[in-house]
């Protein structure tokens, strides 16, 4: 491995952070393996994929931790918004060139 820097918008370093919280693993350990698919060629055929009809992406993501601390249990809860309404990832919009 070697060390890189990248910069994220607030957006996507956000969506990612929700992402790795609900699969229990770190934005680094996350983005790493995102680079990895990449790398892999994996990635060359997921825009056309999720962006073939509806349902995609939620519009609001909310992550919910209950703590049960007379059982030492914690609960994780990954709750989207709306939930009855779906929306196509428009991609463009996170990734804008800088100006």
């Amino acid at each position: 491995m070697r060390p890189i820097n990248v910069r994220l918008g607030t957006g996507s370093w956000t969506l990612l952070g929700a992402l790795a919280q609900a699969h229990g693993v770190s934005r680094c350990y996350l983005f790493n393996y995102l680079l990895y698919l990449e790398e892999s060629e994996v990635g060359d055929s997921i825009e056309e994929m999720m962006n073939e009809g509806v349902p995609t992406f939620h519009k609001n993501y909310s992550y919910i931790l209950h703590l049960d601390l007379t059982f030492n249990r914690v609960t994780r809860k990954l709750q989207c918004l709306p939930e009855s309404a779906f929306y196509t990832f428009e991609y463009r919009e996170w990734f804008r060139e800088l100006e």
